[in-house]
């Protein structure tokens, strides 16, 4: 996904991930879908960035913190290497997931091997205390597996999704921090 993103920005943009072969992947889509090439495609661990600190006006993170060994190091390292903004898409620990795994829908590794790291809400806030980061926004959202959507149908996803966000029961979370303080707090 932040290939498609980064596309519209071009070469103001630097690629990072742990997976060389996933990097290539990428630079295919950026081909195939005939966009602006990024800047780079650097390989690296998420847990120890090879930026100075404040290289970056944006950092995104999507989706792939969850897969670090030490998730709170990959978010210090965006957050160090950020010189304005960040914004994160990432996993919450919820009732439905526990409920998912209980019933046999959803395993505690993922096919890639990797056992994910969820966050809760508590974690996550912490680390932005921590990280002396006061202007943020932290909105939780409800992400209904596609394989639930197609047995409940649309409408049926769409109940059980409002129905858990209104208990607090969110199994996804985006976070935008900006450290020139004009975010809403």
């Amino acid at each position: 996904m932040e290939a498609h993103l980064a596309g519209l920005l071009g070469p103001n943009v630097v690629l990072a991930d742990i997976s060389s072969s996933l990097l290539e992947l990428a630079e295919k889509r950026y081909d195939h879908y005939k966009v602006a090439q990024p800047g780079a495609f650097v390989t690296c661990d998420a847990e120890k960035l090879p930026f100075r600190s404040g290289s970056f006006d944006l950092v995104v993170g999507y989706e792939g913190i969850h897969h670090c060994l030490v998730p709170q190091a990959a978010l210090q390292e965006i957050w160090r290497v950020s010189r304005k903004r960040t914004f994160i898409v990432d996993n919450l620990e919820c009732a439905l997931t526990r409920f998912m795994h209980f019933f046999g829908r959803s395993s505690m590794v993922e096919t890639s091997g990797v056992k994910p790291n969820r966050f809760t809400r508590i974690a996550v806030e912490t680390m932005l205390f921590n990280a002396k980061l006061d202007s943020y926004v932290m909105k939780p959202h409800m992400s209904i597996p596609y394989w639930a959507i197609k047995y409940l149908g649309t409408f049926g996803g769409r109940l059980i999704s409002r129905f858990l966000t209104s208990i607090g029961q969110t199994n996804m979370f985006m976070l935008a921090t900006d450290r020139n303080g004009r975010l809403p707090i």
